[in-house]
């Protein structure tokens, strides 16, 4: 199980499992995650646009997006996720998924949730904690059973 680590002041050709050379946007290490991975924000910047949000179905399970505590930075980080008004969704479909301490604002109302979750077993799990979402249209969380 790896760590893929995203700064404000990262590179995308950054490998991220490193915080002295974590990944830019929260696409590219969503991209590099492999089951039972982690994708760790070590800074408390704004994180917007299509390579921050609007994260696409990959298949894979067991993911955990979420603000460094202050274990890897060395202070507790509480980043924003901006939808910008046009987003509809940060991630979506994965199974066994863990969000925690993000802030999530500006999302637009669409067919699913901010975190839409699916699942084809019934014994999935979606955990949020330590969030906040506000000045969002739409659903926070919607629950598919296909």
């Amino acid at each position: 199980m790896a760590n893929y680590f995203v700064s404000k002041s990262g590179n995308d050709s950054n490998a991220g499992t490193s915080t002295g050379a974590p990944k830019l946007t929260i696409d590219s290490a969503w991209q590099a995650v492999a089951e039972g991975d982690s994708i760790i924000i070590i800074d408390s910047g704004t994180y917007s646009g299509s390579d921050n949000t609007e994260l696409g179905s990959r298949n894979i399970d067991n993911i955990t997006v979420k603000a460094d505590d202050g274990t890897h930075s060395g202070t507790a980080q509480a980043p924003i996720i901006d939808g910008g008004g046009s987003a509809t969704y940060f991630i979506r479909y994965d199974e066994n998924y863990t969000i925690s301490g993000l802030t999530f604002t500006d999302f637009a109302a669409g067919t699913g949730g901010i975190l839409q979750h699916r699942t084809t077993s019934g014994l999935t799990a979606l955990a949020i904690s330590d969030c906040i979402f506000h000045d969002n249209t739409g659903q926070i969380c919607r629950v598919e059973y296909p």
